[in-house]
């Protein structure tokens, strides 16, 4: 799974644990604000992997000099 962004995951997380205690840990969303908040949550989720991890680039730099 390199392809996935693992901070904005972890945000994700994050955010989905907060959302969740906040409204008192159900099981599905009870209110139109805890609904929107669990797809905020899936939001993160989707953008973990529209926006992956860069990979190392290998820059190679010539130098030529004139005379």
């Amino acid at each position: 799974m390199k392809r996935v962004n693992w901070p904005i995951v972890a945000l994700g997380v994050l955010w989905w644990w907060m959302e969740t205690s906040y409204f008192g840990h159900n099981v599905g969303p009870k209110s139109v604000a805890e609904l929107f908040a669990d797809g905020m949550a899936l939001a993160f989720y989707a953008a973990a992997f529209a926006f992956p991890p860069r990979g190392q680039r290998i820059t190679n730099i010539k130098i030529e000099v004139s005379r």
